[in-house]
């Protein structure tokens, strides 16, 4: 899926999508992944690639948004 994001070949991201879902991976690793892409293709391409997934995972019946990975607090910030 990164691969598809950074290589812009975003036709495929929504059948590899399912594709990864069915194998057992998890929205949120998905979605993780390509937050990391950000740095790289830019947040507008990484903004389409996860346009994509959502639209695959709504499909799939699965809510959004996913459960946060925030680790950072307003208290433990500074």
């Amino acid at each position: 899926l990164v691969a598809l994001a950074a290589s812009r070949t975003l036709e495929e991201m929504k059948i590899q999508t399912e594709a990864a879902l069915r194998v057992g991976l998890s929205p949120v690793e998905i979605k993780e992944a390509l937050y990391q892409c950000a740095p790289y293709i830019g947040f507008p391409g990484t903004e389409s690639a996860l346009r994509l997934v959502n639209e695959a995972v709504v499909e799939k019946g699965i809510p959004l948004p996913v459960e946060s990975q925030a680790t950072v607090t307003e208290e433990s910030r500074f």
